[in-house]
């Protein structure tokens, strides 16, 4: 049995290879894709105006469902801490007038 104190001067067992794939820049295909997007956002544009096309207001509502969602969450939140705070306030209250009335006076 061979026990080596210090793994960093053997050989790791399996070699890592490093794959790799190579991208070619195509300008001319960049321009052409520009184009199609530039074209089909024109046909869109001019659909909507014509009335051909529905407009979705869908993917807009949900947004605003959360946003309703967290502020009445946080409203909830706040009413609870607020409740909490005057509880406090009013046991606080209510031992001091308690030792104020337990407290005797002394005579003059």
């Amino acid at each position: 049995m061979k026990v080596t104190k210090f793994s960093i001067f053997t050989p790791p067992s399996k070699y890592k290879r490093f794959e790799y794939t190579p991208q070619f820049y195509d300008p001319e295909k960049e321009a052409r894709e520009k184009r199609l997007k530039q074209l089909e956002a024109e046909e869109d544009i001019k659909a909507i105006q014509k009335g051909e096309k529905p407009i979705s207001f869908r993917h807009g509502s949900r947004h605003v469902v959360d946003y309703k969602t967290q502020m009445r969450k946080s409203n909830i939140r706040l009413v609870i801490i607020l409740g909490i705070v005057i509880l406090i306030v009013y046991y606080l209250f209510q031992t001091v007038v308690t030792m104020d009335a337990a407290t005797p006076e002394i005579p003059k």
